[in-house]
């Protein structure tokens, strides 16, 4: 089996292997991070233009990141019961 087929074949078997748990917490941290990262690039851009529409996008996506960890808080605690 050549070095490419072998490569492909362990690409293959992570993939399947890879839980929808796991899936989830990747997911839940990508968003996180995402969330946080247009926040403080609103809140940025309202300091430059004093644009109420970007500082009204920071704080949407603050209280949504806000949220997002505290779901991914409940969520960990509900994978920890079921486990």
């Amino acid at each position: 089996m050549g070095s490419l087929a072998a490569s492909q074949l362990t690409v293959q078997l992570t993939f399947n292997q890879m839980s929808l748990r796991i899936f989830h917490v990747i997911f839940i941290i990508a968003s996180i991070v995402l969330s946080l990262f247009v926040a403080v690039w609103a809140v940025r851009e309202y300091q430059a233009t004093h644009s109420l529409g970007a500082l009204a996008l920071g704080v949407v996506f603050v209280i949504a990141g806000i949220a997002m960890v505290l779901y991914g808080r409940r969520w960990f605690n509900k994978l920890k019961e079921l486990s």
